[in-house]
């Protein structure tokens, strides 16, 4: 069981760096979400066992858990977008 953690570990890691390094460009907070993202895989990997694979528990533990944790994230964060065309 311990090995099954892990590998779910690592696979929320492995998914969790690239959309770290893209937050880091907009959000101040950013580091967070490999925390949320770690997370996240770990209530999947629960859901998995408990469930079944592809059961679809899994995929709303991920968008509760994600999305809450996106939007605390954005929450916080003022858009800092630049319209094309802006002289600002």
């Amino acid at each position: 069981m311990a090995a099954y953690g892990s590998a779910v570990v690592l696979l929320g890691l492995s998914l969790g760096m690239p959309q770290w390094r893209i937050l880091c460009r907009h959000v101040q907070r950013a580091s967070l979400w490999i925390l949320f993202s770690v997370i996240v895989w770990g209530l999947i990997g629960v859901a998995w066992i408990t469930f079944g694979a592809g059961s679809g528990e899994d995929a709303i533990a991920y968008g509760i858990v994600a999305g809450l944790g996106l939007g605390w994230l954005m929450h916080f964060q003022p858009f800092n977008v630049k319209a094309e065309g802006s002289n600002q």
